[in-house]
């Protein structure tokens, strides 16, 4: 059995200028990182597979099944990710993901940490994109900038 604490999760970066995935060109929510963590864990880079259930999905993520619906919707039309729908009842969707060049490990710790609510969780993986790696916690911007570039 794998150790989880020795998991990563790779994450775009969502918000840095020198990719092409920006959040705000995008009616992506800052809370839409977070689901696309969760569906991320389930990818096996072996094979290449990712079909979790969205109860699954949403079960990790600490959301309803129907937050997960309209999450995958706005990643999928913002290209983050590529969902291939079953025609069959009760068969899941197969979900690929766009390739990034720049990303951050996110250890799967994240999905244990239980005293962080799910927006807690989803603005702590924002604000860990607006730092500056070499120094945490040295944000680039004000409060204001902050909260415009993460649409809250």
């Amino acid at each position: 059995m794998v150790n989880p604490s020795r998991r990563f999760i790779k994450k775009p970066h969502f918000y840095r200028p020198e990719t092409r995935f920006q959040l705000n060109n995008h009616q992506i929510l800052y809370t839409d990182v977070l689901i696309y963590i969760s569906l991320r864990s389930f990818y096996n880079s072996t094979d290449h597979q990712c079909f979790p259930a969205l109860e699954t999905i949403a079960e990790l993520a600490g959301v309803c099944k129907k937050f997960v619906i309209k999450s995958i919707r706005r990643l999928e039309k913002a290209q983050y990710i590529s969902v291939y729908r079953s025609k069959m009842i009760k068969v899941v969707n197969h979900y690929d993901f766009e390739e990034a060049f720049n990303y951050d490990r996110i250890p799967y710790d994240i999905f244990l940490c239980n005293d962080l609510t799910f927006y807690e969780k989803s603005m702590l993986l924002a604000l860990r994109e607006l730092t500056d790696v070499s120094t945490p916690f040295d944000f680039k911007g004000t409060l204001t900038e902050i909260a415009e570039t993460l649409r809250v």
